[in-house]
């Protein structure tokens, strides 16, 4: 009973110190309630004109062309039972195409929610993610200023500023501005509500807040894999911030152990344990399929570092880093060996921070957690890096950086020192805002995106790929015809550009021989696409692909015969017939053309083919009825 009135009293005296502190030695000197509406204003502003983007980028595999999304309701049983791509794999005709699987149901369950009320409508799903964001940034400015800063001097400032940084960071457009990441925004939110219930309850032992935590853990984890870090982070809070022994801690954690068991299970259930079929040979699902081990290990190191030289400089942006786009890197190289030395320090200064019981060990563990989790160290996660994958990680970061510039600057005097940050925050945000409108406007759809960003991602197949099937697709609605020659010529380069860089890229052929179809050249298109069936033999589209093919042969035939070239015409609608065995009205056609030409065993052939492909052809049953007249008489 001493002890428990010692502690109140202690913090009672932290609290009026702190409250003291704001009112006469903050910097930004607002109430919680107006920095909230501060924080919450400017999140808003700058993705204000997100809303009215598209899906773009993985938004059509997810949501747009995800069977069990799109039956609604009743798709909701087999999303919490099955991989996340699943119904991508389903569509391929393929197994498990990622390392590991996919288990992240809770944004897909919320998809087929808002399908079921609003249907394909993305204004709904990119004004969810910006709600998700501001939740996230009320929520972060919560924990730090009423929990995490609350018992360190000018740690009221410290939450607004490192609040204001998350919030104004450009290197957060992909998660917010791409519907498909609202998986991470989601993960973030539960993670920062566990963080409060665990602290309510180490402050008040209520069973509530338990199940609280509990409940938004187990919803973090069905978000996304970030949640297991917080089997570390829960009883290093509760050791250093709640003060709690080392086996006081570790028992009051195993709650929410329980609660990562239960999601593991769930996870076995649906994506199963092992993935020996995932082919690791194909660069689009290992982007260092070509590396060795010291290569692929140099490379991971390097792009630690590239994270932190983008949490710094976040310019330019980009929505992929996939194979090539970032090269092989080697042992010889000095930036492989900067990244190591700088992630070692860390690594040191993480250690000796929880041997000193440091509250900072948790910003600098949450950082150091969520940045390897995505590092390709511990599970391929299909890619070199993101941009989205330092969604997490930059929480450690802003706070790190908050509190490093508070206490650099306490020394000057309070007038000069708001100021300065005043000066300082405004151009800040001013060109953080420049930077993330013009982003978010880039977002718009994915002809908007991958046009601009193949400027970028000069060496990444999938842009270079996406930038010209989207050139094809675009030129193929323009009545411009004018336009057609340069612009697909452009698609071209793009596309051959992606299948030299990956010469298994499946979507690259078969974009390559729809190009080739539209400057009218048959041959090379079929080439392209008798390559994407080597492929894979079940690929999307790939017989809408030969049907197009068999009409750029067939009317090449029909043009050679208007001219009175009947070998030529014969020869392109066989090679029409090849490629489009199935088209009825192809061979009736052909038909017509060897009747016309007096060759009526191959008339009759061809309209018996017809016929076969299409019983109720009526021209073909008269072409034939004819044929059997004229043979009678």
């Amino acid at each position: 009973m001493v002890k428990k009135q010692k502690y109140e009293g202690k913090k009672q005296t932290t609290v009026i110190k702190n409250t003291e502190d704001s009112m006469q030695f903050s910097v930004f000197k607002f109430s919680f309630i107006r920095q909230a509406i501060i924080l919450l204003s400017i999140a808003f502003g700058f993705y204000f004109n997100s809303l009215y983007n598209q899906h773009t980028l993985d938004d059509g595999v997810v949501i747009k062309h995800n069977q069990y999304v799109q039956q609604g309701f009743s798709g909701i049983p087999k999303i919490i039972t099955s991989d996340s791509y699943q119904s991508l794999y389903n569509e391929m005709h393929s197994g498990q195409m990622l390392s590991g699987g996919r288990y992240r149901p809770l944004s897909e369950v919320l998809f087929a929610v808002e399908h079921q009320f609003f249907g394909d409508t993305p204004f709904v799903g990119h004004l969810l993610n910006v709600i998700y964001f501001l939740c996230c940034v009320f929520f972060l400015f919560y924990f730090l200023s009423k929990c995490f800063f609350i018992r360190v001097p000018g740690g009221g400032d410290m939450a607004f500023l490192a609040t204001l940084l998350f919030a104004i960071h450009p290197i957060h457009t992909e998660v917010v501005a791409n519907i498909k990441s609202s998986d991470e925004l989601l993960s973030l939110l539960l993670i920062l509500l566990t963080l409060i219930f665990v602290y309510k309850n180490g402050i008040d032992t209520k069973v509530k807040y338990v199940v609280y935590g509990s409940v938004s853990l187990f919803l973090a984890l069905l978000s996304k894999e970030y949640g297991v870090i917080m089997l570390v982070i829960i009883p290093l809070f509760l050791h250093i911030m709640m003060k709690q022994k080392v086996s006081t801690a570790l028992r009051n954690s195993i709650p929410y152990l329980g609660v990562f068991i239960l999601y593991f299970i769930m996870r076995i259930y649906a994506v199963g344990l092992f993935h020996h079929h995932v082919d690791l040979t194909d660069p689009a699902v290992n982007p260092y399929a070509d590396a060795s081990s010291a290569e692929k290990l140099a490379s991971e190191i390097f792009i630690l570092g590239k994270y932190l030289v983008m949490l710094f400089v976040p310019y330019p942006l980009c929505c992929d880093y996939s194979y090539k786009q970032i090269p092989y890197h080697h042992f010889s190289q000095a930036s492989v060996w900067l990244s190591l030395l700088v992630y070692m320090a860390i690594i040191t200064w993480a250690a000796w921070l929880v041997y000193k019981k440091n509250i900072l060990s948790i910003p600098v563990l949450f950082f150091l957690l969520s940045i390897f989790l995505v590092s390709n160290f511990l599970i391929d996660v299909g890619a070199t890096m993101a941009e989205r994958f330092l969604f997490h990680a930059s929480v450690g970061f802003t706070v790190l950086l908050s509190y490093g510039l508070m206490k650099i600057t306490l020394t000057i005097p309070l007038p000069r020192r708001r100021m300065i940050y005043g000066i300082c925050l405004t151009c800040s945000t001013g060109l953080c805002c420049v930077e993330t409108v013009a982003r978010n406007a880039q977002w718009k759809d994915d002809f908007t995106l991958f046009t601009h960003d193949v400027h970028i991602a000069s060496n990444s197949f999938l842009v270079n790929g996406n930038a010209g099937s989207l050139l094809v697709d675009y030129v193929e609605k323009q009545g411009d015809t004018s336009k057609i020659i340069p612009i697909t010529r452009t698609a071209l380069a793009y596309l051959h550009k992606s299948v030299q860089i990956n010469y298994r890229y499946l979507n690259g052929y078969l974009s390559l021989g729809l190009a080739y179809a539209v400057l009218d050249i048959p041959d090379s298109a079929k080439v392209c696409a008798d390559f994407a069936k080597f492929l894979n033999k079940d690929a999307p589209f790939l017989e809408t692909e030969y049907h197009l093919i068999g009409v750029r042969y067939y009317n090449r035939g029909i043009a050679a015969g208007r001219v009175g070239n009947r070998k030529l015409a014969t020869g392109y609608i066989k090679k029409s017939l090849q490629v489009d065995s199935n088209n009825a009205f192809t061979w009736y056609n052909f038909g017509k053309y060897y009747s016309k030409w007096h060759v009526s065993d191959s008339a009759k052939y061809c309209w018996l083919k017809a016929l076969a492909i299409n019983p109720n052809y009526k021209e073909a049953r008269f072409g034939l009825d004819s044929l059997n007249s004229s043979a009678v008489k």
